[in-house]
């Protein structure tokens, strides 16, 4: 039985939950504005009402305006409304349209995806925060979030959400969400695209308004489609979950995989042995990436070749990958039996052991130009440390069934998991980042220790050592209660400290890790709610549309769809989505819900967009085999650049995305199921 149904007041529409009413289509003032010229809001009043075929039809009037709004439920607690707007002046009009709904409930809790978590409180960054900036509501256009100008928001009983479709006219616009006198939520959609009240254009900076507006001829009729989610909200921040469920079948593409799985690895194996492996006599590491002629050029004029990156040059995780490259070099030689691949391999691992290893347990992270440099710092973080020991128990296994002995690896990788067990607070448990040198903490905030309960739960696996899964449960549930259950996951994004994608995904992988173990379902249940965090961050529709030939993103087969988004402070799409498929389909297996599969099968085909085989030409320099830049710029972001800056592509070739993909082909049995 459908407890929602549409309801008619004498001014104008909303949706009820019995006799309680959910929303109602006015704005925060309780008046109907569906327009806007010469920034002057015009104020309609309700002509008509009629319901046809389960259809709402109602009208309303301003003087030369006619605005109607078409209300169908499409799914229980869904609905999808047409609304037009005619011009019936004898003139042409330069305006902004509006559709406004307020809900009958004080928020607990609001989300703009890939925006703004509840207002972005953790972070010192000064990336978007809470509802306003100098007074003024904050509005985003479309292009900055997965569904196309979504806002969310929700108390313990009660969920609202509202998105644009992906057709032309309707996807032209903008979200925002502000609060009324007596703290409820208006939800509002703007067309054309707009920003303010200053454009979020690189981290932390900001630029004018975004100042669009539309012309309406005289007469003429401007259609668009929205989207409605009501429910009750059965775990607390969690009720918008189930848009993203309907968006699916709204917003689904067929997926095509552009290259193999097999020939995804041999080009991430080409990537890391031909191009990224510096030999250095006894030593050899993996450089993080290359740039043109080394430097950060957005665009390339007049850059003649590619250089490896002068500074940060080695790094064990993170970034640089180089546990990860070295863990895919010695499973390249156990598929291919390429003794080349298992040479650096191990030659990489060894030379992390042998030089960053410190008596306390833990080991250096990274090495900005050499072994032997004098450190500036001695700072260790959880997330790249967390993937060393991982990546070395991993390398142990694999060499181990090359009928190779690496009991050091297995020891830094332990001693580093020992380490963390003696030291785990209760307060802010793992914690961001250490003091290599004297094993005291320097920085305790932060998701990013979520991290380290992979590599406790390897170290359960390699000893059966009981130890290690009571501290690796202990830490999920404290970070599970802390900041996954708020729906707010922060600091795993290196480069920025803020609400960010990034620390998510290991309360995901490890959430369905002790499921597996222990079969509570307690994990299950947060592996499901750290899926949808992770989904927010996902891109369901293109930002832009194929009939601009000229944009980079269509010049260079860039697609949107199955992009992530990285953080609060970073407004741009990567191919972390290489990382997060994996887990999306054994949440399909553990759930039965085959959302997830396609959900996985969309952000891998994204991860394999501009992904060179040797001859991929862009910006003018071909790039090398297996590479693949870090970000696409889908939105008004500038990022140091001058101009119009929407759907580029940035030359960076880094590491990670090679490592990943890889680590995702490493993790899975069957390679079948990502094509």
């Amino acid at each position: 039985m459908n407890r929602y149904e549409m309801t008619c007041t004498e001014k104008t529409w909303g949706v009820n939950d019995g006799n309680k009413n959910l929303f109602l289509m006015q704005n925060k003032n309780n008046q109907i504005i569906g327009v806007k010229e010469n920034n002057k809001p015009i104020c309609f009043s309700r002509k008509k009402a009629i319901e046809v075929n389960d259809v709402l039809c109602m009208e309303f009037e301003a003087e030369g305006w006619l605005m109607t709004d078409r209300v169908k439920e499409i799914g229980e607690g869904f609905y999808q409304v047409r609304r037009s707007w005619c011009n019936q002046s004898q003139r042409d009009k330069n305006v902004n349209l509006f559709f406004d709904i307020v809900s009958s409930f004080e928020p607990a809790y609001y989300l703009i995806p890939g925006v703004s978590y509840n207002g972005n409180p953790w972070g010192n960054g000064n990336e978007p925060k809470g509802l306003t900036r100098d007074g003024q509501p904050l509005v985003f256009s479309f292009s900055r979030t997965g569904l196309p100008s979504a806002t969310f928001s929700e108390n313990n009983q009660y969920s609202l959400g509202i998105f644009a479709t992906d057709e032309k006219r309707s996807m032209n616009s903008a979200g925002s969400l502000e609060k009324t006198a007596d703290n409820k939520m208006m939800h509002r959609i703007t067309w054309p695209e707009v920003e303010g009240p200053y454009t979020y254009c690189d981290r932390d900076q900001y630029t004018d308004a975004l100042t669009n507006t539309l012309t309406l001829q005289s007469q003429e009729v401007y259609g668009v489609t929205v989207y409605i989610s009501v429910g009750h909200v059965h775990e607390a921040y969690t009720g918008w979950t189930k848009a993203y469920d309907h968006a699916l079948d709204i917003f689904k593409k067929d997926i095509k995989m552009p290259l193999s799985p097999q020939q995804i690895w041999e080009l991430g194996i080409s990537y890391a042995g031909d191009i990224l492996y510096e030999d250095l006599g006894n030593d050899g590491l993996f450089r993080m990436g290359l740039l043109p002629e080394g430097k950060h050029y957005v665009k390339t004029e007049g850059a003649k070749k590619w250089d490896y990156r002068p500074h940060s040059k080695y790094e064990i995780g993170w970034c640089g990958q180089n546990g990860a490259l070295s863990c895919a070099l010695i499973k390249d030689y156990l598929l291919k039996g390429n003794k080349n691949s298992l040479e650096k391999g191990i030659k990489v691992l060894d030379t992390w052991q042998a030089h960053a290893v410190r008596e306390n347990g833990l080991f250096y992270v990274d090495y900005n130009k050499s072994l032997d440099e004098v450190r500036k710092n001695n700072v260790a973080d959880t997330c790249n440390l967390a993937w060393g020991a991982w990546q070395m128990m991993e390398a142990y296994n694999l060499a181990k069934e090359a009928g190779i002995d690496k009991p050091k690896w297995l020891d830094t990788a332990m001693k580093l998991c020992d380490f963390f067990l003696d030291n785990y607070n209760e307060e802010w448990f793992f914690g961001k980042s250490w003091d290599v040198t004297n094993g005291t903490p320097l920085d305790t905030g932060g998701t990013i220790g979520a991290f380290m309960i992979i590599a406790l739960i390897k170290a359960y696996e390699m000893t059966n050592n009981p130890s290690y899964l009571k501290c690796a449960t202990k830490a999920y549930r404290n970070y599970s209660e802390r900041d996954l259950d708020q729906m707010v996951c922060t600091a795993g994004a290196l480069d920025t400290c803020c609400v960010d994608k990034e620390t998510c995904w290991p309360l995901l992988k490890t959430g369905i890790d002790l499921y597996e173990i222990t079969k509570d379902e307690y994990y299950k249940n947060q592996s499901i709610k750290a899926g949808y965090y992770l989904l927010s961050w996902m891109y369901h529709y293109e930002t832009v549309s194929e009939e601009k030939l000229d944009d980079e993103f269509n010049r260079y087969g860039y697609k949107t769809y199955g992009g992530t988004s990285v953080s609060a402070q970073h407004h741009h799409l990567d191919p972390w989505g290489a990382l997060i498929a994996l887990d999306w389909l054994r949440l399909a297996k553990l759930t039965g819900d085959e959302r997830w599969r396609h959900r996985a099968l969309a952000t891998w085909q994204n991860a394999q967009h501009c992904l060179s085989n040797g001859t991929l030409e862009i910006h003018g320099l071909i790039r090398p085999k297996g590479s693949q830049n870090e970000a696409y710029f889908h939105t008004n972001w500038a990022f140091h650049t001058e101009g119009d800056n929407k759907h580029r592509i940035n030359n960076w070739l880094v590491a990670w995305p090679t490592a990943f993909r890889l680590v995702t082909l490493m993790r899975l049995d069957d390679w079948e199921e990502l094509e």
